[in-house]
């Protein structure tokens, strides 16, 4: 796995460079490729992957990766301009926007307008900024570039290639689109839900060239660096401690990592949106049986069903929250008796009321322990192994059979505090916030790093 992110940057690296000279207004298009998708599946890549990385690949990609880019204008002043939130995978909770701000302050920015949401804050809708714009001239740029790629065993794919010029047709129109919004409304800064995905990245870059200062938030715990590597925004607001060295060991400087933790993770000890009665009658559930929630996703639980079998005969209530999948979930809420799909019910309440969470690594698994919640993950089986629970050893599982005699062992002695105590030692490890107000630890950074300029 390590030979294979090294060398990942290193062509990653290497196509920017020979990429590069494709600009559009001072901004090379490749910086906003999504360059993983343009190799994806592509057996070239997976051959030399494993290869031995050289001494210069072992460089921090951080490093290599600012050399790279265009040089950004001193910062201006806007601080009487509002914030902009971008509303993709940003994931705060509306009402906490609402409490911290007034609606002169702030401007929700969407990729497409929801007529169904109700807000008191100006939204905009990025695409409508965008005009009619010539590819063809970048296209023939690219060609060019192409036929010197004739003995490069990636680039000169023709596959490649294509993929690359299809995307074309996104990142120009996207690009423009930033440039006129920032062209037509004065902004005092951008936090930014992720710069992985084309509408973070071109208004991070776009937002380098006018001055004005970006955030990005963590939506997700790190399952790869490739999705949260390098870094485009001025400054990266994570979770926790492992975040922060993760950046620091890719050459992030320490000053421009924040650890705020999450403003939705502000929400999980609320006072629920569905009470229990209601709860236990929207799910059909038996109200006086334990509650196992499973959060299952993609295709991570593929013995799911024999946790259902064997948990089957047990009297607990196996609340199933599906990500996909749910045709198939259906059909064995149908074939165990004690199966149930959670419908129209928050997630956070959920936890709530579970008296045991079951989740593959991801952030829900975060969420439960901080919800103070017995927590068993699912270890997945891929190709690129997330270490952020490694040191939860006890409650990691790749065997369904020793998950579900675990949960039966503990679902007989729940009350006990070891487990609990164990995962409060992880968060504690971990430098998760829990004493302060997430949203609050945001709005200072925003105060300090972006209206103070």
């Amino acid at each position: 796995m390590i030979s294979y992110v090294q060398n990942y940057w290193n062509l990653y690296v290497d196509f920017l460079e020979r990429f590069r000279s494709v600009e559009y207004h001072g901004t090379p298009i490749v910086l906003c490729s999504h360059f993983y998708q343009l190799i994806k599946d592509n057996q070239t890549v997976e051959q030399f992957s494993q290869n031995k990385p050289s001494s210069k690949q072992l460089e921090p990609v951080q490093t290599r990766f600012n050399r790279l880019l265009p040089p950004g204008y001193s910062q201006q002043s806007h601080t009487k301009s509002p914030i902009v939130f971008h509303d993709q995978l940003l994931r705060i909770p509306f009402k906490l926007l609402k409490k911290h701000y007034h609606k002169r302050d702030l401007i929700i920015l969407r990729n497409q307008t929801n007529p169904k949401t109700s807000t008191p804050f100006q939204i905009e809708q990025l695409n409508e900024f965008e005009k009619t714009t010539q590819i063809k001239p970048y296209q023939r740029q690219l060609k060019q570039l192409f036929n010197k790629q004739t003995y490069h065993p990636v680039f000169s794919d023709t596959t490649f290639q294509q993929n690359l010029l299809n995307e074309l047709s996104k990142i120009i129109p996207t690009l423009q689109a930033a440039e006129n919004f920032m062209k037509h409304i004065s902004v005092s800064g951008f936090v930014l839900g992720s710069t992985n995905h084309l509408e973070g990245r071109a208004l991070a870059l776009v937002a380098r060239q006018h001055g004005i200062p970006t955030i990005c938030m963590q939506h997700g715990i790190i399952a790869s660096p490739l999705g949260y590597l390098p870094k485009l925004a001025d400054f990266l607001a994570v979770y926790g401690n492992y975040e922060r060295n993760l950046y620091l060991n890719s050459g992030v400087p320490s000053e421009n990592i924040k650890v705020i933790g999450h403003p939705r993770f502000d929400e999980i000890n609320h006072p629920p949106q569905t009470n229990r009665r209601t709860f236990n009658r929207k799910l059909r559930i038996h109200p006086k049986q334990k509650n196992i929630l499973i959060i299952s996703h993609h295709e991570q639980f593929n013995d799911l069903e024999s946790i259902m079998r064997e948990l089957n005969n047990q009297p607990v209530n196996i609340i199933i929250k599906p990500r996909t999948h749910v045709k198939k979930l259906r059909t064995y809420s149908k074939r165990y008796s004690n199966v149930y799909l959670a419908k129209g019910i928050q997630l956070y309440d959920l936890i709530r009321y579970a008296d045991i969470v079951v989740s593959y690594e991801s952030t829900v698994a975060l969420e439960a322990m901080i919800a103070s919640k017995p927590v068993f993950i699912w270890k997945q089986n891929s190709p690129n192994p997330i270490d952020y629970f490694q040191d939860l050893d006890p409650f990691f599982y790749q065997e369904s059979h020793k998950l579900v005699n675990n949960l039966k062992y503990f679902l007989g002695n729940i009350r006990q505090t070891s487990t609990l105590t164990s995962l409060e030692s992880f968060l504690t490890k971990q430098g998760i916030q829990l004493r302060h107000s997430s949203m609050l630890l945001l709005k200072n950074l925003i105060d300090c790093e972006l209206l103070s300029q």
